[in-house]
């Protein structure tokens, strides 16, 4: 979550959440969503809407963390499958991915990518990026994921 988001935005990014869980739930073949970032003003407004309806949302998980967490030890210091010292992301000097299996099966999505995504694999990680990412934060999505190290695919 950007932490200057105004109150409209929040407002806007709570009803894309909302819309994104009823999509997915009424889909063929839902799958399981992990929201990731959740803190602040969004973090009380979510909490504040249906009496905090969204902690029964079904196949849904909940992190304050952002999703970076995916491939960093967590707060118990668990060793996650890509947090070794081979796989950090980039090196912001020279903006190269690296060889990790793991990263390379995380993929970050937002329509300010000029490459098109044309199929969904079973065995990769879609990241939404960019829900609120018009604006004032246009194009903000690909430079962060090409410093996380992870594909930035769109439309």
């Amino acid at each position: 979550m950007h932490p200057t988001f105004f109150f409209q935005e929040i407002k806007s990014l709570t009803s894309q959440l909302a819309f994104t869980y009823a999509s997915n739930k009424a889909a063929g073949f839902p799958f399981n969503l992990l929201f990731t970032g959740l803190s602040g003003q969004t973090k009380e407004r979510m909490d504040n809407l249906g009496d905090s309806g969204y902690k029964r949302w079904t196949k849904t998980e909940w992190w304050q963390e952002g999703f970076e967490r995916l491939w960093q030890r967590d707060s118990a210091g668990d060793q996650n499958p890509a947090s070794d010292s081979e796989t950090q992301a980039t090196s912001p000097e020279d903006g190269q991915r690296t060889s990790s299996p793991y990263l390379q099966k995380i993929v970050y999505l937002t329509a300010d990518s000029e490459e098109e995504l044309t199929e969904l694999l079973a065995d990769e990680t879609y990241i939404i990026g960019g829900i609120v990412d018009h604006n004032r934060y246009k194009v903000s999505s690909v430079p962060r994921a090409v410093v996380l190290g992870v594909d930035a695919v769109g439309d």
